[in-house]
C-alpha cells in the first residue's frame, strides 16, 4: 500500500512539473502575453512554415477544387480572435468570410441582423449561396475558436464530386434518435449541397424554418429534408477527422468525468469521441490563443528528422516539379 501510494505522489509531481513546463514555454517561447502577439500578421506565405515546393500537392488541389471557409465570430472575437485566425488556419482557404452579429464592424466582416442560433445560420447560408455560390467546389463552416488543418481538408474532398449534395462532418446520434450534425467541430458542404439548402431556407420548408433547437441538429434535419446526403467523415481505419474538443482533452483521462453527463450525447459516444483522433485531423474546437499558435507550430514549422509520411506522394510531387519548370 505504501509503495502505491509513493507511485501515485510521484506521478502527481510529474504532472505538475510537467504542466509547469508548458506553461513555461508557452509564456517564453511563444511570448503569450505580449500585446503584440494579439495582432500579428502573416509574415509568410499563405503555407507558413512550409519550404519552396513542399506545397505543389496541395497548391494543385487548391487550384482544381477550391474551398471557401465562412468563420462565425463573437463580439470578443473581433478584438484580437480574426486577426489570429487570419493569420495562422484562415489563410490557407482559396476564400474567408467573417459574420459577426454585432454592428459597426470593419469592412471585412460581415454583419447578421439575427443574434444567434438557426436564423444567424440560415442569413449566412443564404448570403454564401447569393454571394460565392458559384465560385467555389465546398464551403466549409467553422468558428473562430476552432482550428483547421486546411491541407488535410483538401486531401479528404479531393475525391468526391462538389456536384453531388452533401453536408460533410461529424455525425451523431442525439438521445431522442434524430440525426445530429456537431456544428462545434465545423461542417462542410459541397456546392450542389449549399444550392439545395439555400432553395429550401429561401422557401422556408418545415424542417429549416426557424427553431429554438440546437443549430446543429437543425441542419442535419434541414439538410436531409432539402435532399442532402449527410456524410460522416472517418479515415481508413474508422478514426474521426472532425473534433468538438481541444487537443489537450484527447489526452486527459478526466475527459470522460468532465462531458459525459453534460451533452445531448448518448455517453457512449462521447466515450468514442476521445478515442478516435486521426493522424490526419481536420479541425478542433475550443481552441484558446495560446494553443492557436502552439498547433501552428507543431502543425507547420516542426520537423521530426527521417520521418517519412505518404511515400507514394513523392513521385507525383517530383512530377509536378518537373512539370512546372519547363
Amino acid at each position: 500500500m505504501r509503495r502505491y501510494l509513493v507511485s501515485k505522489i510521484n506521478v502527481a509531481l510529474m504532472g505538475f512539473v510537467i504542466g509547469m513546463l508548458c506553461s513555461l514555454i508557452l509564456t517564453t517561447t511563444l511570448n503569450f502575453y505580449h500585446p503584440t502577439l494579439l495582432i500579428i500578421e502573416p509574415s509568410h506565405s499563405k503555407h507558413s512554415g512550409h519550404h519552396e515546393g513542399e506545397t505543389i500537392l496541395v497548391d494543385q488541389l487548391a487550384k482544381a477544387m477550391p474551398v471557401m471557409a465562412f468563420i462565425f465570430t463573437s463580439k470578443d472575437g473581433l478584438t484580437n480572435r480574426v486577426s489570429q485566425v487570419k493569420s495562422t488556419w484562415a489563410k490557407r482557404f482559396n476564400e474567408v468570410v467573417f459574420f459577426s452579429y454585432e454592428t459597426n464592424l470593419p469592412f471585412h466582416i460581415v454583419s447578421l441582423t439575427p443574434a444567434k442560433g438557426w436564423a444567424y445560420t440560415r442569413s449566412a447560408i443564404a448570403y454564401i449561396h447569393e454571394n460565392y455560390g458559384q465560385n467555389f467546389a465546398f464551403f466549409m463552416k467553422a468558428q473562430d475558436n476552432n482550428y483547421v488543418i486546411v491541407e488535410n481538408l483538401r486531401e479528404l474532398l479531393r475525391t468526391i464530386d462538389p456536384e453531388k449534395p452533401l453536408l460533410i462532418g461529424r455525425q451523431m446520434k442525439a438521445k431522442d434518435g434524430s440525426t445530429y450534425m456537431m456544428e462545434e467541430a465545423g461542417y462542410v458542404i459541397s456546392r450542389a449541397g449549399l444550392r439545395k439548402l439555400a432553395a429550401a431556407i429561401k422557401d422556408d420548408i418545415g424542417a429549416c424554418r426557424t427553431s429554438n433547437s440546437h443549430t446543429g441538429q437543425v441542419i442535419g434535419k434541414c439538410a436531409e429534408a432539402a435532399g442532402l446526403e449527410l456524410m460522416h467523415a472517418v479515415d481508413e481505419n474508422k478514426l474521426e477527422f472532425f473534433h468538438p474538443f481541444p487537443p489537450r482533452d484527447f489526452f486527459n483521462k478526466l475527459v470522460k468525468e468532465k462531458y459525459t453527463n453534460q451533452t445531448v450525447y448518448q455517453p457512449s459516444q462521447m466515450n468514442e469521441i476521445i478515442t478516435s483522433c486521426s493522424e490526419r485531423s481536420i479541425s478542433f474546437f475550443n481552441v484558446q490563443e495560446s494553443c492557436l499558435y502552439l498547433l501552428e507550430y507543431f502543425s507547420y514549422h516542426l520537423y521530426p528528422y527521417g520521418i517519412i509520411r505518404n511515400p507514394e506522394n513523392y513521385q507525383e510531387i517530383w512530377r509536378l516539379r518537373e512539370h512546372s519548370t519547363r
